[in-house]
């Protein structure tokens, strides 16, 4: 199996992307929270959780520490990530977990 990584943005997200110059990096975003999910082979949450009492987890290459990055594992083997940006990191992350929950 080839690993993927999946980038997304949410709809209503896309609607405000023209007006706000924050909102167009929601989609590079998303694919950065897809590589790290599947770097570390964990949910990019528990950065998020942890950075705060573990700030060397910042020094680590590829790592966001925001949620909404998801690993897909079937078996026990990775078999893609999917990132979500554009929300709050709840709605990122549910965005994220909808998807995730299709592929599987």
């Amino acid at each position: 199996l080839r690993r993927t990584h999946v980038g997304c943005c949410s709809i209503c997200s896309l609607r405000r992307a023209w007006s706000s110059c924050t909102q167009q990096a929601c989609a590079a975003s998303g694919r950065h929270k897809a590589r790290t999910a599947a770097k570390f082979r964990r949910e990019t949450k528990l950065f998020e959780l942890n950075i705060a009492s573990n700030p060397y987890l910042a020094t680590l290459d590829d790592v966001i520490a925001s949620r909404g990055g998801i690993p897909l594992v079937e078996s026990g083997k990775l078999i893609g990530s999917i990132g979500c940006s554009g929300g709050t990191g709840s709605q990122d992350e549910a965005v994220a977990r909808a998807g995730a929950a299709l592929v599987k």
